[in-house]
């Protein structure tokens, strides 16, 4: 008791300095001199005492609930529609204490670093670095992969409708005895669905549960089979089967007494060593149909799904085991009630559950699915072409036991060579996926001397020089700057696709050295890279290497002289700046005379030299670059994403929140695979939607 109000004390503290919640708090008593001297009966009175919140009160204005821009190392956009969602921020203590818990979860089921969770079919990102997420059709090309993946210990995770669907199609074509664990979220587990996996997959079948505003925050307990909550990190409340809760480190915006819009049954286990608060989730609150009255389950009827069909209308299948009219009466009129002007309304009852998972697949399933093939029998090179460049089905982040058995892609002399290059940069691509650099020297320079050989090296010159720049390879680099201009440069997608793989790693290394105020100062830092390739198409291609080679050294992978001829100048004063050999230019008066680069190259020497500007005067001039040209080149949309937490920072000392919060928005990284994985996944998103 005595920890949990020391941390309400010091959310408190943070929560009456934001906007929203300073009037409130005031009016209730809560101030500094009360948090200072009342006892805890005091403080849980006043804390229950504050009107709890809603994710449509904060969407109004989120900026109110912002108490820092500092420190944020974790940015969350919830779940709901359209008009519902917000954009959320946390810092590193949250993220910290977010690992720790579920780490702490997984131990008790013995899911370690060594067993991978696999999302499956689920518009889930992977929890752990380790982790994967598969999602798509469940096709054969699907299966194929699943199959692939689960020949070593791995947990499935994913949305329990999902996961029947995936186990009911697979069953009897795969082996699943290296699955660990199932591990269910997002929806409600019913008793059938728990049966059904149970049955298929022989392993335990875990309940995981959280939300995007408080991350995973409860497990289902080994000991008693019950759902566990973190109160370390949450604090719970149940007030007409409604949640509300408490994230007790959500010092970046403080969200206290939060409807989640989940319905629950809590309580309290005093005789369980893993936890003392049992939670049983009952569904969702009316939020999700649009109603304006909660519904709760009807007796006979298992669970319901609304899906689209291929003509516009709406089917609502249910899943229903008693044979009785007055259930299925009462069930159409309480449908019609939440869909009241829908007159294509479609309603089926089903009784056995693969009927129901087969009759509600997402459109466009079957024809992909007509015929059975045998699922241990590949052609490697177009599955780990299809694991890269899928367009029904795709993985955020490539298991290592994919990774693990790339190597044979180098065993292509039988293909033509226009395949045998896709292929042998294909490998190179995955094997530095994975970020554990294990390519061998011998494998890069039978690279280097196959296409060498056969005056080809222009085809692969580009990926064997960022990986000679961004590993530090001084072997590999001595092969190749005489060739530097004895060719055309070329650059193709796999090219573009290795190089900011190598960046993007080379980043993340500079960032453990907290001392890199470019690092510090100028995040996300990949954007200002992408950006640095516009210098291309206004100095030539073949400035690109010198682009590279300047990346490399100022995130100190290499260390040389060479590839500094046809550097653009803007570049040359860059590095001179950022390595101490030159000093700052900073010139505001002719702000609005500047092009997009030359812009650029000012607010790096304005936020590392910590100058003091007017955003709002920097904020036009950009608004004036970013409206004039053509809006497709690169610079144009995202050059100045690496200052925005530099201005945020500006308009919060000035007071001005949301235009601070705007900023954070703006400070997204990029990333070509969370739009990939986000547009297939909407295809295949479908959860069931629980009375």
């Amino acid at each position: 008791m005595l920890n949990l109000s020391v941390k309400i004390k010091e959310l408190l503290r943070i929560a009456k300095n934001v906007p929203f919640y300073t009037q409130k708090l005031n009016c209730l008593g809560i101030t500094d001199h009360f948090l200072d001297g009342c006892s805890d009966a005091e403080l849980f009175s006043a804390f229950y005492s504050i009107p709890p919140i809603t994710k449509k009160d904060i969407k109004k204005a989120p900026y109110q609930w912002l108490a820092t821009t500092q420190n944020i190392v974790y940015r969350g956009a919830t779940s709901g529609t359209t008009g519902e969602a917000f954009v959320f921020f946390r810092d590193s203590v949250w993220n910290e204490k977010r690992w720790d818990s579920l780490n702490q979860f997984l131990a008790w089921w013995g899911i370690d670093e060594k067993i991978s969770i696999a999302n499956l079919n689920s518009r889930l990102f992977p929890l752990r670095y380790q982790d994967y997420a598969f999602i798509g059709g469940i096709d054969n090309q699907f299966l194929q992969g699943l199959n692939f993946i689960i020949q070593k210990p791995v947990a499935l995770r994913g949305y329990p409708s999902r996961l029947c669907e995936v186990a009911l199609i697979a069953q009897g074509r795969i082996d699943f005895s290296h699955v660990k664990a199932i591990i269910c979220t997002g929806e409600p587990l019913f008793d059938h669905q728990k049966q059904l996996l149970m049955n298929i997959f022989d392993c335990p079948i875990i309940v995981e549960y959280g939300s995007q505003e408080c991350g995973v925050y409860g497990f289902t307990c080994p000991v008693c089979g019950n759902l566990h909550i973190d109160e370390g990190r949450c604090l719970i409340e149940e007030k007409d089967n409604r949640l509300l809760v408490t994230d007790l480190y959500s010092y970046t915006m403080p969200m206290i007494r939060y409807y989640n819009g989940d319905l629950v049954k809590i309580e309290k286990n005093n005789c369980c060593p893993n936890g003392n608060v049992n939670v049983t989730i009952l569904g969702r609150d009316d939020d999700n149909f649009g109603s304006n009255k909660s519904i709760y389950p009807i007796k006979g009827v298992d669970y319901y799904r609304v899906m689209p069909t291929n003509n516009g209308q709406k089917l609502v299948g249910y899943l229903n085991g008693v044979n009785s009219a007055e259930v299925d009466d009462f069930f159409a009129q309480e449908v019609k009630k939440i869909f009241p002007d829908d007159s294509g309304l479609l309603i089926q009852k089903f009784v056995s559950p693969m009927d129901f998972y087969q009759a509600t697949m997402p459109p466009m399933q079957d024809k992909f699915f007509s015929d059975f093939i045998p699922l241990n029998i590949f052609n490697y090179p177009q599955f780990f072409l299809n694991t890269v460049k899928g367009d029904r089905w795709i993985y955020y982040n490539i298991p290592d036991i994919i990774l693990d058995k790339c190597n044979g892609l180098l065993d292509n002399y039988s293909y033509p060579l226009d395949e045998q290059i896709k292929l042998d940069k294909l490998y190179l691509l995955l094997a530095f996926s994975s970020g554990k650099e294990e390519i061998t020297n011998d494998e890069l320079e039978k690279l280097f001397y196959k296409y060498d050989s056969s005056q080809k090296l222009s085809l692969i010159y580009l990926d064997l020089l960022a990986i000679s720049l961004f590993t530090n390879n001084h072997k590999l680099l001595r092969l190749l700057p005489e060739k530097e201009t004895s060719f055309k440069i070329t650059i193709d997608s796999f090219d573009y696709q290795l190089i900011l793989k190598l960046v993007s790693f080379a980043i993340q290394k500079f960032r453990q050295k907290k001392e890199s105020c470019l690092i510090n100062k100028l995040n996300p830092l990949l954007p200002l890279f992408i950006s640095d390739l516009d210098f291309c198409p206004l100095y030539g291609i073949d400035c690109l290497p010198c682009i590279l080679a300047h990346w490399a050294t100022i995130l100190g992978c290499y260390a040389g002289d060479d590839y500094k001829e046809k550097l653009p100048p803007e570049l040359t004063q860059r590095e001179n700046f950022l390595l101490g050999k030159g000093d700052s230019n900073i010139t505001l008066s002719n702000l609005f005379g500047l092009n997009i680069l030359e812009l650029k190259e000012l607010l790096i020497q304005v936020v590392l030299s910590n100058y003091i500007v007017d955003p709002d005067i920097f904020f036009k001039a950009m608004q004036i670059q970013q409206s004039e040209g053509n809006q497709k080149e690169l610079t144009k949309n995202i050059a100045f994403l690496p200052f925005m937490n530099y201005f945020a920072q500006l308009f919060f000392e000035k007071g001005e929140r949301e235009k601070a919060y705007h900023c954070l928005l703006m400070c997204e990284n990029i990333s070509s695979i969370n739009n990939k994985f986000d547009s297939v996944s909407r295809l295949y998103n479908f959860k069931q939607k629980v009375f």
